[in-house]
């Protein structure tokens, strides 16, 4: 399929999603996020949608309305929704819903209005001490997460997930790939907090991001996994052999990156 007939497709959901939230609760406001914003979505990409509500009610509503296998669609929807007082709310940051944090981050940064009046004049970024501390524990999520433990199960150093398995533990038929680039996406993403660089709202700014501001022994293995993983096999398990190896020595490589962050920044978040 096409670049432009996926677009339209996807197109098509979201006026389909918006205009069912309308008629439900009349949203304040809906930004579209990530790779569909900004026009880097691949096959595979996600439609990522915040959608403001008036009261915390409606948000809950629309919740459960869009939970129903009805809504399952051929691009997966990952919506959020949150009323106006939580959205606007200065101490949001210091909350423990990572989701809301998340996402009205990537709407100050990276979002394109879709629906609704535009808030984000009235929205400040987090200071660089509170983006810190968000991202720090994100990529400790992750680690643990594909060795099916709690964060604070992981003590350094790490072992692989299963070294016995051709990619290490590090891909399997329900994540593929994805738990790989989250994990080096928000390595690269904490290590670019502590260096008080730019912020950023989405994984396909993290490599230029990084590059720019940090450009060190872990650039060209951050752009090589995300090359391979998510700009060459959209995420999906390789076929061809050549790619099967390649995916398997980046896989190999990623321990090493975990123990790097877990021993030089990850010591002070873990529980």
């Amino acid at each position: 399929m096409s670049k432009t007939s996926q677009l339209q497709e996807v197109t098509s959901i979201i006026e389909l999603v918006l205009g069912r939230a309308d008629e439900l609760v009349s949203p304040c406001s809906a930004y579209l996020l990530g790779s569909y914003a900004d026009d880097t979505y691949i096959p595979t990409s996600d439609i990522d949608l915040c959608i403001i509500t008036r009261t915390s009610y409606e948000a809950s509503l629309l919740r459960l309305h869009f939970n129903e296998p009805a809504w399952f669609t051929k691009y997966p929807l990952d919506l959020t929704f949150i009323d106006l007082e939580r959205f606007l709310d200065p101490q949001l940051f210091q909350s423990d819903n990572l989701l809301w944090r998340e996402s009205v981050l990537n709407v100050i940064l990276e979002s394109k209005l879709v629906f609704g009046q535009d808030i984000r004049n009235k929205l400040e970024l987090p200071t660089p001490e509170l983006y810190r501390d968000y991202t720090a524990p994100l990529p400790l999520e992750f680690i643990a997460r594909i060795r099916g433990c709690l964060s604070t199960d992981i003590k350094h150093p790490v072992s692989y997930p299963n070294e016995a398995d051709y990619y290490y533990g590090y891909v399997d038929s329900k994540n593929k790939l994805k738990l790989i680039v989250s994990i080096v996406g928000w390595i690269a993403t904490s290590v670019l907090s502590f260096k008080k660089a730019p912020m950023i709202g989405k994984k396909s700014s993290v490599v230029n991001q990084y590059k720019l501001s940090v450009n060190d022994e872990w650039t060209g293995y951050i752009e090589d996994v995300f090359g391979l993983c998510r700009d060459k096999l959209h995420y999906e398990i390789p076929i061809l052999e050549n790619d099967k190896e390649a995916l398997r020595i980046l896989c190999r490589k990623l321990l090493s990156l975990e123990n790097y962050y877990i021993n030089i920044y990850g010591e002070d978040f873990l529980d």
